[in-house]
């Protein structure tokens, strides 16, 4: 079902989108068709809800939040979900995703960008960071029924203390992410390195007794492989954290990571430094 810009933009009453949630709920969970020989299940599995300002520009936020967790939780199976450009903003964020007690469940794909989740802009354009976004996201990551495969989160205003939040669940390795977008962001090298340490398999220590750098091995988060991180503001600061890491960490059977830093200014140093992890030139990538 893909339905942009159908919902009317300030339902202030917000009966159009619950009669439209509800509408949702009953195609997620119809039943097999009778008459289908094979039995193929024919409720809803990709839905498109992209540019259709369901929080109509936050006057609604909790109210959507609310709903779209209702949507969540109903019975059946929705496997791509397509949320982005719709005003939802960090109130919206708590009252979805932060409150989901048995995760994201029967979801592998989710996008959620270009919406103002990290934060909010003043009355004279001044964008001030909330942490109730990010952490709303890390907590439906950590729990324990969420299947999600692939996070798009690009253009959201996730800066260096949302990375960090992100991080705490990136890091578990029970996460069940393969990919993660975070593209566009204002993250630069600090909030880079956030996440590029969540998936950090080695941990740098100092052994005080033999005065040397000793590295202790980490039960860290194996099934993401790719992270896509492009026009970030990165330097060659966060390049050298990921050549860092790249070369303590130990070769994946399963496959290796992919960290996709297209679209940044890095200089020729680094990108010297990160041409090094050409396939045969090094014996890790």
């Amino acid at each position: 079902l893909d339905i942009p810009k159908e919902t009317p933009q300030m339902d202030l009453k917000g009966s159009t989108l619950k009669a439209m949630v509800d509408a949702l709920i009953e195609a997620k969970n119809a039943q097999k068709d009778s008459n289908n020989a094979t039995g193929v299940p024919i409720g809803l599995r990709f839905l498109n809800l992209a540019n259709n300002n369901v929080t109509s520009t936050g006057q609604l936020s909790r109210l959507a939040g609310i709903e779209l967790k209702k949507l969540f939780q109903a019975p059946g199976a929705i496997k791509k979900l397509d949320l982005s450009s719709n005003d939802i903003d960090f109130t919206c964020a708590m009252h979805c995703f932060g409150e989901l007690r048995s995760g994201l469940i029967g979801v592998d794909e989710l996008d959620i960008s270009n919406n103002q989740l990290c934060g909010e802009f003043d009355e004279w354009g001044y964008w001030y960071p909330n942490p109730i976004g990010p952490a709303s996201i890390r907590d439906m990551l950590k729990m324990n029924g969420t299947t999600l495969k692939i996070l798009k989160l690009v253009n959201i205003g996730l800066e260096k203390s949302g990375a960090e939040k992100l991080a705490m669940a990136l890091e578990k390795p029970t996460c069940p992410l393969h990919t993660i977008d975070v593209s566009y962001n204002p993250l630069g090298d600090e909030g880079f390195e956030h996440l590029i340490g969540a998936v950090d398999q080695m941990k740098e220590l100092e052994d005080k007794t033999l005065k040397t750098t000793v590295f202790e091995e980490l039960e860290s988060n194996i099934n993401l492989k790719k992270m896509i991180c492009r026009g970030i503001g990165i330097t060659i600061k966060s390049c050298e954290a990921l050549v860092d890491m790249f070369v303590e960490r130990a070769r994946d059977e399963t496959g290796e990571l992919c960290v996709d830093i297209t679209e940044n200014t890095v200089g020729e140093e680094a990108f010297e430094l990160c041409d090094m992890f050409k396939p045969g030139k090094y014996k890790y990538k």
